[in-house]
């Protein structure tokens, strides 16, 4: 410290030599938002591939139809990783995760939201001009696993007609005591409970090329002084398709599916050539987004939990590991005499299927 010219050498040269190295700290977070970018791309691009392909029919290829059956909350786990990286390096950004976010878990995950707030299922509708019918569809796998669930679910929502898919067997136990009375129906696999009259059932084959005889059925319905053409239907699982692809063999999944679009075509034909109002409820197999139910709605139904439902109306997978409902594949379908007052789910207990509950009405 001999004289200050000295001190302000000294310290201007230590100033002089420590300016370089500040600048290495910038650069080095100039890393992190081009990752950021790169990450942020990437994600949209597969939220894009994916809102593509159910756009254009996923049953177009087989990745597409494998996603079908996934849980489509999966592809929200990537912003567990995006959204902290793009908060903390690039925030005036993080609109951008968040709105893919908000994607998934609308159109994709297929979140249903009308005007109003949602009736509670439990309560009777109220009165509308025209008649109300309340149905109720429900794969009950046979009846073998919580008939009391399946029990409760009826004496809760007071059904006036249900269909079972899957039920050989489900009117043996606490379920067939519950009916007592009712007008019921039965043929193979389903079983139609009605409060008001209803016809013989007839079968209608839709057989796949290649495959085992399969129907499903068709009846009248008498609801008031108008006959209502009712279809009860099951479609063919894509069970061995899905286990086809852990074999890596790809043409049983596209097979399964063709097979499926089959199925749908024919009981198109058969909704086609209706004249008056018609219900079409059962376990499709297909999500709404898919071709199958594409063919039904081009044949003039619409589904009632996509009109009239809120939030996203799972029906299967509580008895998978995954514990909880995750894709929507039962359905109440109606021609366009119909209005949908409401349509909700019922318990996960009473089947590897839930039941889906709809009011419909006829003006």
């Amino acid at each position: 410290y001999r004289c200050s010219q000295c001190q302000e050498t000294l310290f201007g040269a230590e100033s002089s030599e420590t300016s370089p190295s500040r600048k290495v700290p910038k650069k080095k977070r100039q890393r992190p938002p081009l990752m950021i970018t790169l990450l942020n791309l990437a994600y949209l691009f597969l939220l894009l591939v994916l809102t593509l392909s159910n756009a254009a029919g996923p049953e177009g290829w087989w990745l597409g139809s494998f996603n079908l059956y996934l849980p489509q909350w999966l592809w929200a786990l990537p912003t567990v990783l995006i959204l902290p990286l793009t908060f903390g390096f690039a925030r005036k950004w993080v609109w951008v995760p968040l709105l893919a976010l908000l994607w998934v878990l609308g159109p994709i995950m297929g979140f249903c939201w009308h005007w109003g707030l949602p009736v509670l299922p439990e309560a009777v509708p109220a009165r509308v001009p025209g008649v109300r019918l309340r149905v109720m569809t429900y794969n009950v796998k046979g009846g073998r696993h919580d008939g009391a669930a399946i029990v409760r679910d009826i004496r809760t929502f007071h059904p006036d007609l249900i269909q079972f898919q899957d039920s050989e067997d489900v009117l043996k136990g606490p379920v067939g005591q519950a009916l007592a009375g009712w007008n019921i129906r039965v043929s193979g696999q389903y079983v139609v409970a009605s409060l008001s009259p209803i016809s013989e059932l007839e079968p209608r084959d839709i057989s796949y090329v290649g495959g085992s005889p399969h129907h499903c059925v068709r009846y009248l319905l008498q609801l008031g002084k108008t006959p209502v053409a009712v279809y009860n239907v099951h479609l063919l699982s894509p069970r061995l398709g899905l286990v086809s692809v852990r074999h890596r063999q790809i043409g049983g999944i596209v097979g399964n599916t063709e097979s499926r679009l089959q199925e749908a075509a024919r009981l198109a034909g058969y909704v086609q050539a209706e004249t008056g109002p018609t219900v079409v409820t059962g376990d499709l197999n297909a999500p709404v987004q898919a071709i199958v139910c594409r063919g039904l709605f081009a044949a003039g139904l619409r589904d009632a939990f996509s009109e009239s439902g809120y939030g996203y109306g799972y029906s299967y997978g509580a008895f998978t590991p995954i514990g909880h409902s995750y894709v929507r594949i039962d359905h109440i379908l109606a021609s366009r005499q119909w209005q949908f007052s409401n349509c909700w789910v019922g318990n996960e207990i009473g089947s590897e299927h839930c039941p889906v509950i709809a009011d419909l009405v006829l003006p």
